[in-house]
């Protein structure tokens, strides 16, 4: 019974917080360390799409494959796996987890996983990772399922098949450029955040990347500033606000745009502020810029949204958890999360 109520608390607890996927299964294994594999293999059960973090945590512990899972494939979700690449970031390869998974005979995602008798979670999560391990918290679900469909609907008939005609008819090297020369572009955004986030060495990085990469980098088709030492980041508004104290407010679908909060739909509005080319160009092109963009976002996705999709029982709940996980990567910016709460909670049980 012991291993079955710690998977069951491991599975609540990521079902509210999962962009705590990682701590949690680690924290858990740290606080039993004897029931490692029925946590790992459970929560990969109840979370295929967090597969690749759970097994990363559970592997940094030793943990066998869990049963009747290939090692063949894993999926890596890098950033925010919007439907176009709300945010301004590279959707670029990483490496694969100590192992992957297959397809889970039984998934289970969101709500479903709560379904099952899952505990609640008191609010300390919340501070638990500094902040970025923050809460689902979806008053609008069936407004916010409307939107979905919409969206799911102008992806499936429009965006999705776009973006497989643009991988078609172009090479591995001109969408890298593509992708390089849309990161450049929105480095104005990226340093008016830098700024308004105190983080003056980051903007003195956005600003060198942006000379270099825009010069000998040609109008930033080629990544050249890596190469100097001055590695690319992400920052937008909806950071800029989480790093002052603001709450994610209610979990939002977007039209188009797809997964957001409040918060981070106000940040999407005020980044287009930051933006020369709102106020410099034209609507029509403006409209094209966000077309091309919108595609070549859209094409580093094909591959991990079909995978989330085909693998899920409940797509919103799925594509909504792996939202907060990636977007919680955002505002922590590489930092390991604080599981000093987590500690608390898991040891409890032993």
């Amino acid at each position: 019974h012991a291993a079955a109520a710690m998977s069951e608390a491991v599975v609540g607890s990521i079902s509210e917080y999962p962009s705590l996927a990682g701590e949690i299964v680690a924290t858990a294994i740290a606080a039993t360390p004897g029931l490692r594999d029925s946590i790992v293999s459970d929560s990969i059960k109840a979370f295929p799409a967090f597969a690749p973090t759970i097994a990363a945590a559970g592997g940094a512990s030793g943990a066998a494959p869990p049963v009747g899972y290939n090692v063949q494939t894993p999926i890596y979700y890098p950033q925010t796996p919007t439907y176009y690449g709300q945010t301004g970031v590279d959707f670029g390869q990483a490496p694969a987890p100590a192992y992957g998974y297959g397809q889970p005979a039984q998934p289970v995602f969101g709500q479903q996983a709560m379904a099952v008798g899952a505990p609640d979670v008191d609010a300390k999560f919340v501070a638990g990772a500094g902040g970025a391990g923050e809460r689902i918290y979806d008053p609008f679900e069936t407004v916010n399922r409307g939107a979905f469909f919409v969206n799911d609907v102008l992806d499936s008939f429009l965006f999705r098949p776009l973006a497989i005609g643009y991988r078609f008819v172009t090479t591995e090297g001109i969408r890298r450029s593509m992708r390089n020369f849309f990161r450049n572009l929105d480095s104005p955004v990226v340093l008016a955040n830098d700024l308004l986030q105190l983080e003056i060495g980051d903007a003195g990085v956005t600003t060198t990347r942006f000379v270099i990469n825009s010069t000998i980098g040609v109008l930033g088709l080629f990544e050249m500033a890596e190469g100097f030492g001055y590695a690319p980041h992400h920052a937008d508004f909806g950071q800029t606000l989480h790093s002052y104290g603001s709450q994610p407010g209610a979990y939002l679908v977007l039209p188009i745009l797809g997964p957001s909060t409040a918060r981070d739909g106000v940040g999407t509005a005020v980044d287009l502020i930051f933006d020369p080319l709102f106020w410099l160009l034209e609507p029509l092109p403006k409209l094209g810029i966000a077309v091309a963009d919108g595609t070549t976002r859209r094409e580093t996705l094909i591959e991990p949204l079909d995978d989330l999709k085909a693998g899920s029982v409940d797509y919103y709940s799925a594509l909504r958890s792996a939202y907060y996980q990636s977007r919680a990567v955002e505002l922590r910016k590489g930092q390991p999360a604080d599981s000093s709460e987590l500690d608390d909670l898991f040891e409890s049980m032993e």
